[in-house]
């Protein structure tokens, strides 16, 4: 009987043998794909705070030349559609919300940043990060006028013939543009994800 048991101890060592070096085998490929991942989310990490970096460096030094050498009112006609007219917002992007306290939109501003520094961090696209980078950046670049100023240095004019859209800035255009490069860029990934089989 003992013989018997043995031989069917045999039998199955083959099987184990298999699936433990299966399983052996699997967790360096796991470890490996877990290791890409951290370097991948590293990368977009690095990614999105050089596009902070950037919005918020263009946009303090476009204003600060601007400022510095036109006053408030002044005209620069460069196109037909296009002028550089310096002026004070103290209300949100493209002058809305006026007459709202300063340290409310500084706050509201600071929040809505805070979530796009976790989205950041959580996602895995290059072109996700960078979009949500300029948000941020541009973001934190009007914080930064409000806490300075209490408003905001506006002085990019879009106008045909007698109508104007309201003056804004570059920390305006990285933030409508960053959002719209995430938001573009999360649909193609959805997109191309793979579905239920």
């Amino acid at each position: 009987a003992s013989d018997g048991v043995q031989s069917a101890q045999d039998l199955l060592s083959p099987p184990r043998r298999a699936l433990s070096a299966m399983l052996g085998n699997k967790r360096p490929c796991m470890k490996l794909r877990s290791e890409r991942i951290a370097r991948g989310n590293r990368f977009t990490t690095i990614t999105g705070a050089a596009a902070v970096a950037t919005a918020l460096l263009v946009d303090q030094i476009s204003k600060a030349a601007v400022f510095a050498t036109f006053s408030p009112g002044d005209e620069l006609i460069l196109a037909p559609f296009l002028s550089i007219l310096p002026g004070w917002n103290e209300g949100t992007a493209f002058g809305l919300a006026n007459g709202i306290a300063p340290w409310l939109l500084v706050a509201v501003a600071l929040v809505i940043s805070g979530w796009l520094v976790i989205l950041l961090i959580k996602s895995s696209s290059m072109s996700e990060a960078f979009g949500l980078g300029a948000a941020i950046g541009g973001a934190l670049a009007n914080v930064i006028d409000r806490l300075r100023f209490e408003a905001v240095r506006d002085f990019i004019d879009i106008h045909w013939d007698a109508y104007h859209w309201p003056t804004f800035n570059a920390a305006d255009m990285f933030v409508v543009g960053g959002l719209l490069l995430f938001v573009l860029a999360d649909l193609r990934r959805q997109k191309e994800a793979p579905g239920p089989r």
